[in-house]
């Protein structure tokens, strides 16, 4: 859902509820989404997802595309069995050993390559603009985002040499690395 804000997504939610159970009538599939979905809004709402990077299924469509691109081409013998025998044969095989070329530091996931083109894009900018982005504050600094309109905040300790440590992060990178990109 794109709502950016609780209150947008209470009206949205309002709306929805006018739309389905009031308009139409379908009080079961307006029951179903309240009480098996609305609970689980953290995983499919922007309002509580501000750093996701993805908030579709392309993912999904991505590799079913691959699917059948790659494990299933001009092959119409679907029948269960051989598509189990390509998921558990071929394409699980396929899949551990990128696992293991990533982890042996042949190959870059596609995360790793999408943090190499946000640090050269960071590069770029200027020392002075950089500072401007930063404001430190008594209990937590705060750094706006130079690819969006986020505004992340840092949890930094003092060391002896002056320099800062961060203890914590609102960037999506230190929530998966528990490290900012550098």
């Amino acid at each position: 859902m794109e709502c950016k804000t609780n209150d947008a997504f209470e009206a949205a939610w309002d709306d929805f509820g006018k739309t389905w159970r009031d308009k139409y009538m379908h009080i079961d599939f307006y029951k179903y989404v309240l009480d098996f979905w609305l609970s689980k809004r953290h995983l499919w709402c922007k309002t509580w997802r501000p750093t996701a990077t993805f908030h579709t299924n392309n993912l999904i469509e991505s590799w079913h595309s691959k699917l059948k691109r790659k494990y299933l081409p001009y092959n119409r013998n679907h029948r269960v069995d051989r598509v189990i025998y390509v998921l558990t044969q071929l394409a699980e095989r396929d899949y551990r050993a990128q696992v293991l070329r990533v982890l042996a530091g042949i190959e870059d996931t596609a995360a790793a390559i999408n943090a190499v083109a946000r640090k050269k894009k960071a590069s770029k900018i200027s020392p002075f603009v950089a500072d401007q982005m930063i404001k430190i504050n008594a209990d937590h600094v705060t750094c706006l985002s130079f690819s969006s309109t986020f505004v992340y905040v840092l949890k930094v300790a003092e060391v002896i040499d002056g320099k800062g440590v961060i203890l914590s992060c609102t960037c999506e990178d230190f929530e998966v690395h528990k490290e900012p990109l550098s």
